[in-house]
């Protein structure tokens, strides 16, 4: 099965399975199926961005029809960004596209002194304050986990920090992600 077929595939797998359990919880503490697709389309219902996204891919049916249109390659991520037994995958956006990404490397960050540690909504977070915040991107990223797409983006893929992140910075890994705002 060729790239582009297995991520349409874990797309249409996720919708049907968060339609599914719509108002169920899809893990203990986690979102129902409704709040999950609501996330995927990264704007609010309210239409602020949330973390990367396209300009305009304000609906579940706008970000689908998006996603399938492109063109997804495999591709190898470092043993720091692999999960589980991930697939992971990226595309190059149309031209006519503005997408912005609102995460780096932590190792491509110019000063990394300027980066703090704050409390963030899946615990510890690194962030830079940068000029403009989100900056312009060609590059979609998707994860596809066993069968069904788990996430995508606007932007690379970057390891997630841990929980606890260490405040000796000689410790941090340069694959973490940063926030950019």
């Amino acid at each position: 099965m060729n790239d582009s077929k297995v991520v349409i595939k874990g797309l249409e797998a996720l919708v049907l399975f968060c339609t599914e359990n719509n108002d169920k919880p899809l893990w203990p503490s986690g979102p129902t199926g409704k709040e999950y697709l609501e996330g995927i389309v990264r704007v609010s219902p309210e239409g602020e961005a949330r973390g990367s996204y396209v300009k305009g891919l304000d609906s579940l049916e706008k970000t689908v029809e998006f996603l399938t249109d492109l063109d997804w390659k495999q591709i190898e991520v470092s043993k720091e960004v692999q999960h589980k037994q991930s697939q992971y995958f990226q595309a190059v956006s149309p031209p006519w596209c503005e997408c912005f990404e609102n995460i780096a490397r932590l190792g491509d960050v110019d000063d990394v002194d300027k980066v703090q540690i704050r409390d963030g909504s899946h615990g510890d977070e690194l962030v830079v304050t940068t000029e403009g915040g989100k900056q312009p991107t060609e590059i979609i990223s998707t994860i596809v986990e066993d069968g069904m797409m788990s996430t995508w983006y606007p932007g690379q893929f970057t390891a997630r920090s841990p929980e606890t992140i260490p405040l000796n910075r000689e410790e941090w890994n340069k694959d973490w992600a940063v926030k950019l705002i």
